[in-house]
């Protein structure tokens, strides 16, 4: 099938668990999704699919049905606090298509495929911020399947204290711009999060220099190292060496304002941009790079004298 009837396909999905959801039909009703591909037909289909294609849709939409319980659980472990009752029902339609394509689907169209189409989607049919909300729950499920498919390759044998140990560096960069404007760089990767410039510590160079060198080939920034701001532990599974432990030092650096570019060393990553504190709040973050960017806003508040938050011990990023 070509990609402008697998398009079709996903958006007819989408409309016909829409109305199942809006019109109350999750009591059984073996024919409310033939009636409804039928009306959609007639009404709005710009392109005719023909009835293998047609019967393929209503394949889908009565498997998603029966693992809707499984497909919501997945959703709302992603979530991570949304219930499902907090997620728009368009927004939570499409991702139960996405997961089940990525986790049930028999035949497979590549990750990248269906996170792309479900963020077409989203922006088609959702909300003014539905495309980074869906974007990032099906990174995170990216991430979490290949993590498992990857782990499952590998011995757990190896005792933690003789694990290999990877030392990894990663920059909170901020800037100050000529009007006394603070703002946070940060860096975008294929699964959909704002995180930290990070690399590998060149053992000739030591931590501070191995960071600044990698944030100029990552972003072009020259940043000045400021003082370290925490570290974190997490284990790895690359197939071709086993269990690892990757420790990460974290650091708050500044850097001049002016635009900024992807270098050469961009691999994972898509974007580069500044925020300003307030922008922080709306991003698509990883836990560990929320908990440094909580700290490094106090110390920048400091460092500028910038007045605090209300409640600023409260809030979280």
């Amino acid at each position: 099938m070509n990609m402008t009837h697998r398009r079709q396909q996903r958006a007819m999905m989408l409309q016909l668990l829409y109305a199942r959801e809006l019109r109350n039909k999750k009591e059984k009703d073996s024919y409310f999704f033939s009636r409804e591909l039928e009306y959609l037909y007639k009404v709005f289909v710009p392109i005719p699919l023909n009835e293998e294609e047609s019967r393929e849709i209503l394949h889908h939409l009565f498997e998603i049905e029966m693992k809707e319980e499984d497909l919501d659980t997945i959703i709302n472990d992603l979530s991570d606090g949304w219930s499902l009752e907090r997620i728009s029902t368009v927004d939570k339609n499409i991702l139960r298509i996405s997961l089940y394509e990525l986790l049930f689907g028999e035949e497979v169209p590549s990750e990248r495929i269906i996170i792309n189409e479900a963020v077409e989607l989203a922006k088609k049919f959702g909300g003014k911020k539905s495309y980074r909300f869906v974007n990032g729950i099906l990174g995170e499920a990216h991430r979490r399947y290949n993590d498992e498919k990857e782990a499952e390759k590998v011995s757990f044998d190896v005792p933690y204290e003789k694990m290999e140990i990877d030392r990894k560096v990663a920059a909170v960069v901020y800037s100050v711009d000529d009007s006394g404007n603070v703002r946070i760089g940060m860096v975008h990767d294929i699964f959909g999060y704002w995180t930290l410039s990070k690399g590998s510590v060149d053992e000739h160079l030591g931590e501070e220099q191995s960071l600044v060198k990698k944030v100029k080939e990552e972003t072009d920034w020259d940043i000045e190292v400021i003082e370290k701001l925490g570290e974190s532990e997490y284990i790895a599974y690359p197939p071709e060496r086993g269990s690892v432990r990757k420790q990460v030092s974290y650091y708050l650096t500044k850097a001049p304002y002016h635009v900024p570019h992807l270098g050469g060393d961009t691999k994972g990553l898509d974007d580069v941009a500044w925020f300003s504190l307030d922008d922080i709040l709306d991003l698509n973050l990883y836990d560990d790079v929320s908990k440094m960017l909580v700290k490094a806003i106090m110390r920048i508040s400091e460092r500028e004298g910038l007045l605090p938050y209300e409640g600023e011990e409260d809030r979280e990023v």
